[in-house]
């Protein structure tokens, strides 16, 4: 079976947040860095607010932003601008993509892809008309056409995407009556590989890898119906073969829900 999946990586954990319009108590704006979808950057009003992030380099080059929030839409006019700059000050700054509009359809999700590479050193995320008080959890921002595009994946034959239940310790008693301690449910799972990829995406897939740092950093896998999936990669390293020139397969990934 063959499918479309994305998966958006490129986090801002090694970038520098300069400044946002406010924070509320508890809520600092570094928590938009740290991978973690239970912490927040949270604005401590509903007036206008902006994000802004310095990647250290003037060679920086991004086509899309990506954002995990709590930003409301009640009267369906909350917006996301994506502004970048060569300068700290933002005074010529251009924006980058069309305006993004909460709706309840695609709400905690918001994607604003700019089309080719935009390259910049600073870049600003202004949320406005929010009902309440912006909130943020997870910001991301790069070059991607794995974020972008997809790629054609092949499902492995029976195990494509399965339930893994492995949150539970079995206790046994003195005569064998036996209890289940359970720390959670089970955690959707999906194991596929990549076939027939040119060079170009073949490079951009370990690029992924190396974004990701393997397994360590968490990341958003949207899957063929569209959902949306925080995950990470149980796989350690990533091989490809090339099986003719400039063509590649890959050893099948395992991409496992974190919750």
């Amino acid at each position: 079976m063959r499918a479309e999946i994305k998966l958006i990586a490129e986090g801002i954990d090694d970038y520098d947040i300069d400044s946002v319009t406010s924070a509320a108590a508890g809520h600092p704006k570094d928590k938009m860095q740290d991978r973690r979808i239970d912490t927040s950057w949270k604005a401590n009003s509903t007036a206008t607010q902006d994000i802004d992030i310095d990647t250290n380099s003037d060679t920086f080059s991004a086509n899309y932003a990506f954002l995990y929030h709590n930003i409301s839409d009640n009267s369906s006019s909350a917006t996301i601008k994506i502004y970048s700059d060569d300068n700290a000050g933002f005074t010529s700054a251009t924006q980058r993509g069309s305006t993004f509009t909460i709706t309840p359809s695609n709400k905690p999700y918001a994607m604003i892809s700019f089309g080719a590479g935009i390259v910049e050193r600073y870049w600003r995320i202004r949320i406005e008309n929010s009902d309440v008080a912006p909130e943020v959890y997870l910001v991301f921002l790069g070059v991607s056409s794995l974020a972008m595009t997809g790629f054609s994946v092949r499902h492995m034959p029976g195990q494509s995407q399965e339930i893994t239940y492995d949150g539970y310790d079995i206790e046994e008693a003195a005569g064998g009556v036996r209890a289940a301690r359970i720390y959670h449910d089970g955690r959707w799972t999906l194991r596929a590989q990549w076939e027939i990829l040119d060079s170009t995406l073949e490079v951009a897939l370990q690029q992924f890898m190396a974004d990701v740092k393997g397994g360590a950093r968490a990341f958003f896998l949207v899957d063929s119906d569209s959902t949306y999936h925080w995950v990470r990669i149980l796989n350690r390293r990533l091989g490809s073969s090339e099986f003719v020139h400039e063509l590649f397969n890959t050893d099948p990934l395992i991409f496992e829900e974190e919750f």
